[in-house]
């Protein structure tokens, strides 16, 4: 225990939400909807269902967190000419309000029903996403009548993906061995909810220091727990994880919020989710089928 809280005192931990994004669109096509948003999986969903009628421009580049962030000048002119905006509305975007009000931006958030203090992270619960995308589809639509078809066919066979996914994690996780894992950042409590699973984070808040008594408490109540695994995100460094797992005797296995373009094992909303599913699998204890 003493090697694992030297470790912890000396190294310089940044455990962030955000990660590999990168710019999608360029805003320069004037004919489709010009939408902005603020992380990737909300912008894969959007271009799922707005499909060629829309040019969408993900704010956010690899590694940005979202608690310190702010765009750059250039960044906010594309606010100036944009048709919609569209934000988590979990308090991510706290520096999107001014913005908003100079140029009048039409906002629709990813959740309507977020109350504030909540875990911001609403976009890995698949059936959240169903409700965004139908509400997305009315937005666009109102926004670009001629495109109303076009877009409920497209959201049509999107919810028929979200729901499978949704299925798939129930059938997935209902029957694994063990329900509890470690996770260096509270990114997967909705995941937890709708799949009754328990997260040991070992950092409770980005706001909050993880102290030597943090670390002890999160190590008995995992070997309480029967915590079998932990999990990081690509973003983040993995340094204390891997203490964790050691003094805990565990495995580290990543997890991935955010995805990335660049990964064709991640660089669509739901095949990010696939590949977490199946890494919850593995290490919860059970076999993943490939689909």
């Amino acid at each position: 225990m003493k090697w694992l809280l030297a470790v912890a005192m000396a190294v310089a931990i940044t455990l962030s939400v955000l990660g590999c994004i990168e710019q999608e669109g360029t805003g320069e096509n004037t004919t489709a909807v010009s939408v902005i948003v603020s992380i990737y999986p909300i912008g894969d969903m959007v271009k799922q269902v707005g499909g060629e009628r829309v040019d969408v421009v993900v704010l956010l580049p690899p590694g940005a967190d979202p608690h310190t962030w702010e765009p750059t000048p250039q960044q906010i002119k594309v606010f100036e000419r944009a048709d919609l905006f569209v934000e988590t509305g979990t308090g991510l975007e706290f520096w999107a309000d001014d913005f908003v009000k100079e140029t009048g931006v039409r906002v629709l958030t990813f959740t309507k029903d977020y109350q504030p203090g909540r875990n911001p992270h609403v976009w890995l619960d698949p059936v959240f996403a169903e409700d965004f995308v139908v509400r997305l589809k009315d937005t666009l639509s109102d926004i670009d009548p001629e495109g109303k078809g076009y877009y409920e066919k497209r959201t049509q066979d999107y919810l028929l993906q979200l729901q499978q996914l949704d299925m798939e994690y129930r059938e997935t996780l209902e029957n694994v061995s063990n329900r509890v894992f470690v996770s260096t950042h509270p990114t997967w409590e909705y995941i937890c909810m709708r799949y009754n699973l328990t997260e040991i984070p070992i950092e409770e808040t980005p706001e909050k220091e993880i102290t030597p008594a943090r670390l002890r408490e999160v190590i008995e109540m995992a070997r309480r727990l029967d915590a079998r695994v932990v999990f990081v995100e690509p973003q983040q460094n993995p340094q204390l994880a891997q203490a964790v797992a050691n003094e805990l005797g565990v495995e580290v296995l990543t997890l991935d919020p955010l995805g990335d373009p660049k990964d064709p094992q991640r660089d669509t909303y739901i095949k990010l989710m696939e590949y977490n599913l199946a890494q919850l699998k593995k290490g919860l204890g059970g076999k993943y089928e490939d689909h």
